[in-house]
């Protein structure tokens, strides 16, 4: 007798066991229209675009918000028009954000000749990355009914006619996944999307400073004779703080054991233009490393059920270095094409790719041309000195100004 009861209390145990399982299940696993993985400009201007769409959204981020992004901090004027066309209060939230500045001019400063100033009519702020991808997040949480997930790094997105995606303590599914998740993109690699042999990286150091004597209103950039192949920058974010850094083609330090955080410093220290503006800058955290995706050619970024945006796309400028507006943009874009999909149900390869050529006409083709540029920059310093040398005038300014932002808000 004692044996059955025993066998009796084992199966009752595993009973119990096997629904405390399915609840725990039921309670981490959920089926989703639109899973976007990550919540960074791009994957938050995609929630805010889907937010009229009717359809169940959830947005992952393996961090937690606010969380740091090694970025120049530059944030465009049309970051903001692409802002304001998602939300009419947009300009009252952006008078919220606390750390922020206003910059009215760049300045391109090269040995020995006159910097060149181009005055901007668009409205154009810096702010650092914690405080800005926080605040775009805050509204998708306000303005928005997406399900949102923190600090959940996801182990597997596996594809069939259905998206299973996977990560500690999360299981769901979706209809369809929209990658912004950075130029390491779990969402592109499950998808087996290589943008290795096509396009072109470059790598970057940043670091805050305070006391630094420059302008508040002002980003500058420093093309210098010890490194013709990239530039040094000096970015006002606000509150006294700058955002200092330095970006070279990955192919120039490629093979040649160049160590951009030592180049950084021996800049800082040694450099006639920059070690006196830093003379009594008081550095505020480490020197950080991050890698710029660049834009050089077309590349196919959607699939069956899937798109990329932003970083993940490769959509930052090469001539510039900032993605942030590309990022915003191409998630709108993402966006409109998911409803697109569902109001036809078709989620095909062939009917996606229509994002693919959005994202060139209104994207890339501004992108690819800015390649250009950059490689003329980079490969003929000596042009670009001489050209420097009539930068005085105010047609090459206009040009200038034109060839940077062209549309106005």
């Amino acid at each position: 007798m004692l044996f059955y009861n025993l066998v009796y209390l084992l199966l009752c145990f595993f009973a119990i066991l096997q629904i405390f399982v399915l609840l725990i299940t039921e309670m981490t696993s959920t089926h989703y229209n639109i899973a976007i993985v990550g919540a960074g400009p791009a994957g938050t201007a995609c929630a805010l675009a889907l937010r009229e769409a009717g359809l169940h959204v959830a947005l992952i981020d393996k961090s937690t918000f606010p969380r740091d992004k090694t970025c120049g901090d530059a944030i465009p004027g049309p970051a903001l028009k692409i802002l304001r066309k998602l939300l009419n209060t947009a300009d009252q939230e952006f008078d919220q954000l606390d750390l922020k500045q206003r910059i009215q001019s760049s300045s391109v400063h090269l040995p020995n000749i006159k910097p060149i100033y181009i005055h901007w009519v668009t409205k154009a702020y810096n702010s650092p990355r914690m405080d800005f991808d926080n605040f775009l997040l805050y509204l998708v949480k306000k303005y928005t009914n997406t399900i949102i997930y923190e600090g959940i790094r996801i182990n597997r997105i596996t594809h069939n006619d259905i998206i299973q995606i996977e990560g500690k303590d999360l299981s769901l599914t979706c209809d369809m996944v929209i990658g912004c998740d950075g130029a390491n993109s779990m969402v592109a690699r499950s998808y087996n999307v290589d943008f290795q042999n096509n396009i072109k990286n470059s790598f970057a150091v940043r670091a805050y400073y305070k006391n630094v004597n420059c302008p508040e209103n002002d980003n500058r950039f420093y093309l210098l004779d010890e490194l013709p192949k990239g530039y040094f920058w000096i970015f006002p974010v606000g509150n006294d703080v700058y955002n200092v850094g330095l970006g070279v083609l990955t192919n120039e330090i490629k093979g040649k054991k160049t160590d951009v955080k030592a180049a950084f410093q021996a800049i800082v220290q040694n450099n006639p233009q920059i070690s006196g503006i830093l003379q009594n800058a008081q550095l505020l955290d480490k020197i950080k490393g991050f890698r710029l995706p660049l834009w050089s050619r077309r590349q196919p970024i959607s699939g069956e059920r899937m798109m990329l945006a932003g970083d993940a796309a490769y959509l930052v400028d090469p001539l510039q270095g900032h993605g942030i507006d590309k990022a915003m943009q191409s998630g709108v874009l993402a966006a409109q094409q998911a409803i697109q999909c569902f109001a036809t149900n078709d989620f095909s390869a062939t009917f996606i790719c229509e994002y693919d050529e959005k994202v060139y006409t209104q994207i890339g083709k501004e992108l690819s041309r800015n390649f250009t540029l950059m490689k003329y920059v980079s490969d003929y310093p000596r042009i670009v000195k001489m050209l420097a040398r009539l930068g005085t005038n105010e047609t090459v300014k206009k040009v200038g100004q034109k060839l940077f932002y062209r549309k106005k808000n």
